[in-house]
């Protein structure tokens, strides 16, 4: 009886350890995901601390992306956290893979096109292995 019950003990905390571990690639891409979530919440707050008329955007593609102010690097020139740079590339084996292209917040936080219109729908993106990353029309909510 002891056997079967260090045995069973045995089995349950294999499998805790199983799902523990995990992919580590797929651990990058989920920490890749929430750096990204976080650096499109600062480009917001940059365009809200600006005056009205300047449009901030993050411009996104498979292997990196870059603060832009009005559609060119800010002079002064602004980093992206946690970088000496305006342009972050992402490691090796992680990539954005569905939702490329320039995310544009004006002085109100709101997401906006090309012309600075406010956009009718939410705005989504994927890096490769993690949740999908969504940004809330009207309000440029990141959840």
């Amino acid at each position: 009886m002891e056997l079967i019950t260090v045995i069973s003990i045995l089995a349950i905390l294999t499998g805790i350890a199983i799902v523990t571990v995990g992919n580590p690639r797929q651990f990058q891409a989920i920490a890749e995901a929430e750096a990204l979530k976080a650096n499109l919440r600062f480009t917001q707050s940059k365009a809200m601390a600006d005056l009205p008329g300047n449009v901030w955007s993050l411009n996104v593609d498979s292997g990196s992306y870059t603060l832009l102010r009005n559609g060119a690097a800010p002079v002064p020139a602004v980093n992206i956290p946690g970088t000496y740079s305006g342009t972050y590339t992402l490691p090796s084996g992680v990539s954005v893979t569905g939702g490329t292209g320039s995310f544009r917040f004006n002085f109100r936080g709101q997401p906006v096109n090309a012309l600075g219109v406010p956009l009718a729908a939410d705005q989504s993106l994927s890096v490769y292995g993690a949740p999908q990353i969504f940004i809330t029309r009207q309000t440029g909510f990141i959840p």
